[in-house]
């Protein structure tokens, strides 16, 4: 496997980490919404689903684009957070489908959780 293909699985990885758990929290916790009504096998699942669905958009369509070197510093930033942006509108649909959330609260759940997955990352590239 190319080391371009390890990066990419481990940004899979570091994602599911971080937004299928955040997911969780925020749908037991913020939400309050029970297990009766939403099992923790669905948010899970979906929550894997959402990210499966949106990453490799990231890493396999954005990335190409933007390593072109055609981009300023500040186009690649509007770029990537317009990217972010679509993700957070893909996921905000899969989670209003699949979790039976309002539109408000899928997109304040996908927003919070691309949110937080996207600065974390950011962080964790600051440190390594």
């Amino acid at each position: 496997m190319s080391a371009y293909g390890m990066e990419f699985l481990l940004a899979l990885f570091k994602t599911v980490l971080i937004e299928v758990p955040l997911l969780f929290l925020i749908i037991r916790n913020f939400l309050k919404i029970p297990e009766k009504k939403l099992p923790a096998r669905n948010i899970i699942f979906f929550g894997f689903i959402a990210s499966f669905a949106t990453i490799p958009y990231l890493w396999f369509v954005l990335r190409d684009l933007v390593s072109f070197g055609l981009l300023t510093s500040e186009a690649k930033l509007i770029f990537v957070l317009s990217a972010e942006g679509f993700v957070t509108v893909v996921e905000a649909f899969i989670y209003r489908f699949s979790l039976n959330l309002s539109i408000k609260r899928s997109f304040a759940v996908s927003f919070a959780c691309n949110a937080s997955s996207f600065l974390i990352g950011l962080i964790i590239q600051a440190i390594f």
